[in-house]
């Protein structure tokens, strides 16, 4: 029955004993494969890993697992025999020696090759426990019988070496059929057809079937869902699940033509063990029937090694010739490389020339505009120097005419308090108790009191500081006619002094701002006059202006 099981716990439960191997022996690399011993087993398909754990069907564990066996030869199989006491039992049968026995040891795979006078006849699984190989019965009879036809050996009782040795002798002829058939087999390719190969198609056909089952199976859970109507995406989904074991069919290729290329190797050594094991053959029959060989004038050695020089001379005269046409041939690659790297080298040099020019030239750009940044960042040093220097002395002259409003102030408000206590005593003054004539009367004479009585210094300095301040604000124009047109109340209040001390001081910022230059017709003609005019010529073209407007 197949059904969908545990990977790793069926592999433990079912092969670990058979096949020789534990839990640890179970791995997964990270393109899905499952390795046991360092094998490849199978891959699993993302959709059967759950929680870490892989599901698949038993069926497919039981195909990869006998493929994966077979091929590594592992376990003891039915009609395997322990191999060491089975050829004990059968060399004299055969006429194999002892000495002529030798195991090739592979512990990593459990298995060992047995060679049989330097032939291999096959691999089988090696048991640790025991400390013995397991080979098939029929395998290794089949190899003792057909070792023993290419030596012509029979069953008889008689003894080496006492024979006519009319059988014994294998011919030249015989040896140069086996030689070329080795010749000829080594130089095949090997070609593989899955196609053709009835291990691969029975795995194949077996995944086949899996992945129509899960076609059907995955087009069934999700046609439940749609009222059993198959969508689109439901048939796309089953055909990606079937599709998944027909990849999986595909991924055992390697496997399957890994296995047809061992055995057709195996074929090629097997023709070269035939011709060792001939040779052999023939120089023990030769020492079976020395008198034969005596008889005939010329030992079937010396035949043989006549053959075997022939054969050497003719490899050494082709590996020399194609020695000397390698060495020609490397000769001429090595001119042509060294012509191309001289060729390289030029150009390499030409461009370095170039490349060095051009950076002269560009370190030659960087030096000049260095320089004149430097001599720009220095004169915008300067500037930036003066525009601070300006700030600060206007920041100083704003700070003093700070302070001179601050004390005006004090001192008007100071005089303004003065003022209050007087009103204060002149309210005093006014009895209540006299008649609304009477207060009235004493209300006028106050007030005459007041007008009378001079302005302090302080009030007189709080109002001059005013009145620059309300003429500043002025258009040049504007503050020049507002001098005028109020000279004689500004003469009546500060004096004739304190009147041009007002012109100086309400025109200070034109005369700073040199709006004064603009007035042609008091300094002529701008261009024949270079020099600029004195702060006293401003002042005084700037009053002749007022006059004149």
């Amino acid at each position: 029955m197949d059904t969908k099981v545990q990977l790793r716990d069926y592999l433990n439960q079912n092969y670990s004993k058979k096949y020789g191997f534990n839990d640890s022996d179970i791995t997964m690399d990270a393109d899905k494969y499952v390795n046991v011993k360092g094998q490849k087993l199978m891959q699993i398909s993302p959709s059967n890993i759950t929680n870490g754990r892989s599901y698949e069907s038993n069926n497919l564990i039981d195909s990869a697992m006998n493929n994966l066996a077979s091929s590594q030869n592992w376990g003891v199989k039915e009609g395997d025999v322990r191999a060491g006491d089975y050829l004990r039992s059968k060399m004299s049968e055969y006429g194999i020696q002892n000495n002529e026995l030798s195991w090739k040891v592979d512990p990593t795979k459990n298995q060992n090759e047995l060679f049989i006078a330097g032939k291999s006849v096959g691999s089988g699984y090696f048991d640790p426990n025991e400390n013995k190989t397991y080979m098939n019965e029929n395998s290794l009879k089949s190899s003792l019988e057909g070792i023993a036809k290419e030596r012509n050996f029979t069953t008889t009782k008689t003894p080496l070496g006492q024979g006519d040795g009319s059988n014994n002798v294998v011919s030249p002829d015989k040896i140069n059929e086996l030689y070329n058939k080795l010749v000829v087999n080594s130089e095949k390719k090997f070609e593989y057809d899955p196609n053709t190969d009835p291990a691969y198609q029975s795995t194949k056909k077996l995944y086949e079937e899996q992945g129509a089952k899960a076609f059907k199976d995955q087009l069934a859970r999700m046609s439940a869902t749609t009222m059993g109507n198959p969508s689109t995406w439901a048939t796309s989904a089953s055909a990606q699940a079937q599709n998944e074991y027909n990849q999986k069919a595909i991924s055992m290729i390697p496997q399957f033509r890994d296995q047809r290329y061992g055995e057709f190797r195996d074929q090629q050594n097997n023709d070269l063990n035939i011709l060792n094991v001939t040779s052999q053959l023939n120089q023990d029959a030769v020492s079976r029937d020395q008198w034969l060989r005596e008889q005939q004038g010329i030992t079937f050695r010396d035949k043989y090694n006549q053959y075997r020089d022939t054969v050497d001379d003719t490899r050494y005269n082709e590996e020399t010739a194609y020695g000397k046409s390698r060495d020609a041939l490397s000769d001429t690659r090595y001119n042509d490389t060294t012509t191309y790297n001289r060729g390289r080298d030029t150009l390499g040099d030409t461009r370095y020339n170039n490349e060095t020019t051009y950076n002269r030239g560009r370190d030659t750009l960087a030096d000049t505009r260095y320089t004149e940044e430097t001599a720009y960042g220095k004169s915008r040093d300067k500037v930036a120097d003066t525009r601070y220097d300006n700030e600060f002395s206007y920041k100083k002259t704003r700070d003093t005419v700070d302070d001179t409003r601050y004390n005006n102030e004090f001192a008007y408000n100071k005089s303004r308090d003065q003022r209050d206590d007087f009103v204060t005593d002149r309210n005093y003054n006014l009895n209540v108790s006299d008649s609304k004539f009477e207060r009235a009367y004493k209300e006028k004479q106050l007030q005459q009191k007041e007008a009378d009585k001079p302005m302090t210094k302080e009030e007189l300095q709080y109002n001059f500081s005013g009145t620059v301040a309300g003429i500043q604000s002025l258009p040049t124009k504007d503050a020049i006619r507002e001098l005028n047109s109020g000279k004689a109340e500004y003469m009546g209040r500060f004096g004739v002094e304190g009147y041009k001390d007002l012109w100086d001081m309400s025109l200070a910022g034109a005369i700073k701002r040199g709006e004064a230059k603009g007035y042609d017709a008091t300094f002529g003609d701008k261009k024949e006059k270079e020099a600029t005019p004195t702060e006293k010529a401003i002042k005084e073209a700037l009053m002749k202006i007022g006059a004149g407007n």
